[in-house]
């Protein structure tokens, strides 16, 4: 007979008590490390954008209105050429990354993976049913893209983003074909950033001081001394400065620790002296 394992449980209290990290974004704000899919019809240009995607964060450059992390990226071209690779990518810059890498056989990894995929002709109002497939895989994705074109003729299109860490929403695009890249215009919806006012509070505060460690409730004083708008309880502080690590070290260059010392969790901030917000 084979033996039966007791059902692993864990109680509220211990599991409040547990250090968990936040997803942790390649785009902020829109690119979790997970599978995620990007989808659009035939030849809409999802190629030439996911190209571009890796183009940027091997570089540590932004993608229109969002920060990246900087790290190397894997481009699996399961249907190109070395050939077609390299016209491609001469279009969209004159020079490669050397953290960008180029492959035709994939291999398995701890990294965000962007699925390239086709949607269905058959039209529905809620773009992400559009994506080609059974609803199991969709619903595998943590994270989905939907490149929505407003007509074949024109160079325009809408990027639909949804997911299980991203806030839901849509950015307005027009593809230029002269360097065969979709430049951002403007977001349809979703674009407002609620940690925004944190962001500025917080550099506001470590330009002044240089360092800071202290617990939560000591930071939230600090920062409500600059923005009293702030109005955070202390756990949901410092869940919010793990989800704006990669901006504030991206653009700011100020590194975060998060800790515990004599049964007390703290918060240091600190930035270069060299380094001017």
């Amino acid at each position: 007979m084979p033996e039966v394992k007791p059902l692993a449980v864990i109680d509220g209290k211990s599991l409040m008590a547990l250090d968990v990290e936040p997803p942790k974004f390649i785009i902020s704000r829109i690119l979790p490390t997970g599978l995620s899919i990007l989808s659009g019809s035939p030849k809409v240009g999802k190629s030439w954008l996911a190209l571009w995607l890796c183009q940027q964060i091997s570089k540590g450059e932004p993608v229109w209105e969002f920060d990246t992390l900087k790290c190397s990226v894997l481009y699996l071209a399961l249907e190109d050429t070395v050939d077609r690779l390299h016209f491609r990518l001469s279009h969209i810059t004159e020079d490669g990354s050397a953290d960008s890498y180029f492959a035709t056989k994939a291999d398995k990894l701890k990294i965000a993976i962007l699925l390239i995929h086709h949607t269905r002709k058959l039209p529905d109002s809620d773009p992400f049913n559009t994506i080609s497939g059974s609803t199991g895989l969709t619903g595998s994705a943590d994270t989905m893209f939907v490149l929505e074109e407003a007509k074949r003729t024109e160079n325009t299109a809408v990027l639909h983003i949804t997911g299980r860490d991203v806030q839901d929403m849509q950015i307005n695009l027009e593809f230029n074909r002269d360097d065969m890249v979709w430049r951002f215009v403007s977001f349809a919806s979703g674009g407002d950033n609620p940690a925004g006012n944190l962001a500025a509070a917080v550099v506001t505060f470590i330009s002044e001081r240089k360092s800071f460690t202290g617990t939560a409730t000591e930071l939230l004083d600090g920062l409500k001394s600059v923005d009293d708008s702030i109005n955070l309880m202390p756990n949901a502080l410092s869940r919010q400065l793990k989800e704006l690590d990669l901006t504030l070290s991206s653009r700011h260059r100020i590194q975060q620790k998060f800790g515990k010392s004599n049964g007390e969790r703290y918060i240091a901030l600190s930035i270069r002296d060299d380094v001017q917000i």
